[in-house]
């Protein structure tokens, strides 16, 4: 069985990796305009699944194989890169009528339900940040070859973790308060958040310009 020191690390590291603001905070967040909760958990899914995707590629090697390549890591880059790019361009296209629009479609739903599933899939996939974070922290602290029950009990905890934490920012953000700051403040709110992915996504290219040494 993991160590507990070991264990506390993990869970401590994976907490604030979730606590800092990223494209999945966004995403829950711009989910929770459309004033329907069922839409911004599809989104919780989509990134829980993408949490398991993340930990099988780094269990059946796949993440190693990445990081090794300086083409497919690059691909893999280039790819995160212009989904995130593409949501900050939207961001920051964000006007206040537009907000003050969306908020008052109660009962209109924006996009299908699985394509909100994707939306939340798809940004924690491709996000870079999300790449390397498993790569050089999971698959260092915790190696598949080492013990498998341990790494599924880990993984299942990093799933849990991240599942439970989306869901409680989604109630949160399902508050009154937090529906009256959005339609005063929303757009405001994806503006900065379109400034920082975009600063993510050059930052990611500036620090890890070469694929990782395992």
């Amino acid at each position: 069985m993991i160590a507990m020191d070991l264990l506390v690390f993990i869970v401590g590291i994976h907490l604030m990796a979730l606590a800092v603001p990223g494209p999945d905070f966004y995403i829950i967040l711009r989910a929770s305009y459309w004033n329907n909760q069922s839409k911004s958990l599809c989104c919780v899914l989509g990134i829980t699944a993408s949490v398991i995707t993340h930990l099988l590629l780094v269990y059946l090697g796949f993440s190693l194989i990445i990081v090794q390549s300086p083409t497919l890591y690059t691909i893999v880059m280039l790819a995160g890169a212009l989904w995130l790019l593409r949501i900050a361009w939207f961001a920051l296209r964000a006007q206040k009528d537009d907000f003050n629009a969306t908020v008052k479609r109660k009962d209109q739903t924006v996009l299908p339900t699985f394509s909100c599933f994707l939306l939340g899939y798809c940004t924690n996939l491709l996000n870079p940040k999300a790449l390397i974070y498993f790569i050089s922290i999971i698959a260092q602290v915790v190696r598949p070859d080492e013990n498998q029950t341990t790494y599924f009990f880990v993984a299942s905890l990093l799933i849990a973790l991240t599942f439970l934490w989306f869901v409680m920012l989604v109630k949160c953000l399902g508050q009154p308060w937090a529906k009256h700051l959005t339609r005063n403040y929303g757009y405001l709110v994806e503006r900065v958040f379109g400034v920082l992915i975009i600063v993510l996504v050059f930052s990611m290219f500036f620090y890890n310009r070469a694929p990782l040494k395992m």
